[in-house]
This record gives C-alpha cells, structure tokens and sequence, in this order.
C-alpha cells in the first residue's frame, strides 16, 4: 500500500479549521462613584458650605468680651492718641525735691514731668530735665544707642566711645549716669530740619526699679547741664 502524503494533509485540514478561537476576556466595568452635591441654594440666600448628611462643624467659642489670651498684650497699646498724651501721674510714683530755681512746665507727649532749668549767661536756651518710665528689665545699651543718634558726635568717635556711663551710688535700685557731648540734633517730637545745637550735653540717669525704669534726662547747654546734673543724680536716687 501506498501512502501518499498530500493525501494525509488533507485530511487533517479540516480538523484544524474546526477548532473553535479562544474566547476574547473583557473586564468588568467600575462602579462609577457618588459624589454628594449640596441641595441648591434659594435666592437671595447665603451658602453656607454644607453638604448633605456631612455632621455639623463645631466652631470655636467666642471670646468672652472684655477677655484676652494668657500674655495677650492690651489692645490699644499702640493707640497713637496714647502716644501723643503725657504719661498719667501714678500713685505709686517717686516723690521727689526740685531746686527752687527749678521750672515746673506741663509735661509733653510720653514724658511724666519735666522742668526748664536756669539760662547760664551767654546761653541761647535753658537746659532742662525731663521725667519719664518704661517698663522694667530694659536693656540700657538699646536706649543709649537711641540717645547717641539724637547728637553729632565728633569726628572719629562713636557711640561706644561717645557714651560715658558710670554707676551711681547711693541709689536703692541699679542705677547708671550716661554722658554724651555734642552737637544736639532734637528729641523725638522736635521739629524736623532743627539746626543742629553745638556745644550741649545730655546727661540721663536710668534707675532699674523693680516694676518700672525711670529716666532722669537732662539736655541743654553743655555748661548748664554740668551745673545742675548732680540734682538729677539726686533725684534718681530718691527712688523707691
């Protein structure tokens, strides 16, 4: 017998023509997600935000009026109607003498007391001494480099050589004399533009009393100053 292989072929073509194809694999598709919508807002009505079934937010209590947080510094403390004003007499104050010679005049802004001392002879304007408090634990060096800027210092000198200060003794509190000579350029509240006053002398004694520091500021020709700056040094150690 004679095999013949296209015959063998043949025969085995339609069997692989029946063969069913694989099924295709498709993946079942994703819920789509539920997103909550807030109900529609009335007319002329305010949104509020909310959704639905969402609880209710709780909101921080209101501060009781009149009431601050722990260490809360006072509101109004910058108030620049405060600043304009003297500072107001404390019972608590220090008492103190003047010399009779002494002018008592009022007070300007953020001073406590102040007083025109005698014109020396040949002086264009009086000296005088000015009362004023902060509060304590304020560091010197910051009010002198202050004060420093309120002179033109001579020529190669500055502050940290211009500013003599010398600890007062007899006083109750620590208490510093600082010293500075030069041509006077104004406080704060003098006029902008002021020629600058040659010749004078500030003499300030800062007395660290427990709730308050007081300064006893002297200014004026250098002459006067140094006739009376004993009186501040005095006054300074009358603090109690």
């Amino acid at each position: 017998m004679v095999r013949i292989p296209g015959l063998w072929l043949a025969a085995l073509l339609p069997l692989a023509c029946t063969k069913a194809p694989p099924a295709e694999m498709t993946a079942a598709p994703l819920p789509t997600p539920v997103v909550p919508v807030a109900a529609p807002v009335p007319a002329g009505a305010t949104p509020t935000g909310a959704v639905p079934d969402h609880p209710a937010l709780q909101q921080a209590p209101a501060a009781a009026a009149g009431q601050l947080p722990a260490g809360h510094p006072p509101i109004g403390a910058g108030d620049p109607a405060a600043l304009a004003a003297p500072q107001a007499e404390l019972p608590d104050g220090p008492t103190f003498t003047v010399p009779a010679a002494w002018q008592s005049i009022p007070p300007r802004p953020m001073l406590y007391k102040v007083y025109a001392l005698p014109k020396e002879a040949g002086d264009a304007e009086a000296a005088e001494l000015t009362v004023s408090f902060l509060g304590a634990g304020l560091p010197l060096d910051m009010n002198v480099t202050r004060w420093c800027g309120q002179f033109q210092l001579a020529a190669g000198s500055d502050c940290a050589s211009a500013a003599k200060q010398t600890p007062v003794a007899g006083a109750r509190h620590p208490s510093t004399l600082v010293e500075i000579v030069g041509a006077f350029l104004g406080s704060m509240g003098d006029p902008a533009g002021a020629v600058p006053k040659a010749g004078w002398k500030m003499a300030t004694v800062a007395v660290g009393a427990p709730t308050r520091t007081w300064y006893f500021k002297m200014v004026g020709p250098r002459a006067a100053v140094e006739r009376w700056q004993a009186e501040a040094v005095r006054m300074a150690q009358q603090v109690e």
